[in-house]
């Protein structure tokens, strides 16, 4: 989507991107909500699984889009354009073209060297090996250490709040 500098508004260059990634964000959660609510009767470990996978496949999915969207080099000169003029901003749409603005800092998208460029590159594969690695000792870890206390003397100075949220029937 390239738009002449003059033609540059909030309404023409960020709002339309706004309601896609409602639409998807929107989407997702109600998703994760109805998969919360409607799941039939099953073993924890067989739903947090299930879950997990369909979760994280559609986290990423929504990742990316937000990514395609900070990586495009016309969206973030408009972005910044709009933020350097501040015209006809109310302070929630700098606020959000502030928070463009240092997402695409923090990714490192606003390095256009290539050598920059080949280096962060190198990165994203590293870490998205570790954090996968990273998410599967932690799963793996939570479905390992189960504890079943059948006595309850042994819990006599836990807190009562703690019990509570540790309770299997609460």
């Amino acid at each position: 989507m390239y738009l002449p500098p003059e033609e540059r508004t909030f309404e023409t260059a960020v709002e339309p991107l706004l309601t896609e990634e409602y639409d998807v964000d929107y989407a997702l959660q109600t998703l994760l909500l109805k998969m919360l609510t409607d799941w039939p009767d099953c073993s924890r470990k067989l739903f947090d699984s299930d879950l997990h996978h369909v979760s994280f496949k559609i986290k990423i999915m929504s990742a990316r889009d937000h990514m395609e969207k900070l990586s495009n080099a016309d969206f973030q000169a408009t972005i910044k354009q709009l933020y350097d003029s501040k015209e006809g901003l109310n302070e929630w749409q700098l606020r959000l073209l502030e928070w463009y603005l240092l997402e695409v800092r923090a990714s490192g998208l606003d390095r256009t060297d290539d050598k920059t460029r080949k280096l962060i590159g190198s990165w994203s594969k590293y870490i998205d090996e570790y954090r996968s690695k990273y998410i599967s000792n932690v799963m793996a870890t939570n479905d390992q250490v189960v504890y079943t206390i059948t006595d309850k003397s042994m819990l006599k100075d836990a807190p009562p709040h703690v019990l509570q949220k540790l309770a299997v029937d609460p």
